[in-house]
């Protein structure tokens, strides 16, 4: 087994989401072991403190580029609205909701959806999911599409093409996940996707639990 040390870095999670002094000092072999306070793996950005905003924030701007990149190549009044709604879909939402089973029940949606305030205030719940940081994305490329201000109506923009917080397709594709992992628990398939699941099941973490009641409610 070779280790790359220019990948490897070590981080010891805390609630406080500071270095501390147990992160430094390993060592493999005659290398010193680097520390961090981030590292991507597999795509998601980890932190010390476990919080996954630092993904949401690097994957909006990834997504950013992708809009960018597609602003350079493409003349607006050549386009219908619908023609441009449909390159987001297929160039930038995968970009910016990659990994969004692992993320999407940290979003605004999930706790808006969770404290029930949605029947009570559903403005103001409006408000909050469009400052989730895939949502501000979203948002931005239809005010672009639609030759808005920046400072224009988010509900606006959402009426008029039609268009629902981008969060709920990401959310359908989180339940499809979960369902997908609760049906290899029930049929005991021997995969480490499988374990991970059951270990979530078990301890109730946060993941699983927040998921469970996103289906129920």
């Amino acid at each position: 087994l070779e280790v790359n040390i220019g990948k490897t870095a070590i981080l010891v999670f805390n609630k406080s989401g500071r270095l501390l002094k147990e992160s430094f000092g390993l060592k493999y072999g005659d290398l010193n072991i680097p520390t961090d306070k981030t590292y991507c793996y597999l795509g998601i950005t980890v932190t010390l403190s476990g919080s996954l905003t630092k993904t949401m924030e690097v994957l909006r701007m990834k997504g950013l580029r992708a809009y960018f990149a597609l602003k350079s190549l493409i003349d607006i009044k050549e386009l219908k609205t619908s023609s441009l709604l449909k390159l987001f879909d297929a160039l930038l939402l995968p970009v910016a909701s990659y990994g969004s089973p692992v993320w999407m029940h940290r979003t605004s949606f999930v706790k808006e959806v969770l404290s029930n305030r949605w029947q009570t205030n559903p403005n103001e719940c409006l408000k909050r999911m469009a400052s989730d940081p895939i949502e501000r994305l979203h948002l931005k490329f239809l005010k672009w599409a639609l030759g808005l201000h920046k400072k224009a109506s988010n509900l606006f923009c959402w009426g008029d093409t039609g268009r629902c917080p981008v969060i709920q397709k990401i959310a359908k594709q989180s339940a499809d996940c979960f369902n997908r992992l609760n049906s290899m628990s029930l049929d005991n398939v021997n995969s480490l996707a499988r374990h991970s699941f059951e270990e979530q099941k078990s301890l109730n973490l946060p993941w699983y639990e927040n998921m469970v009641k996103l289906l129920s409610s």
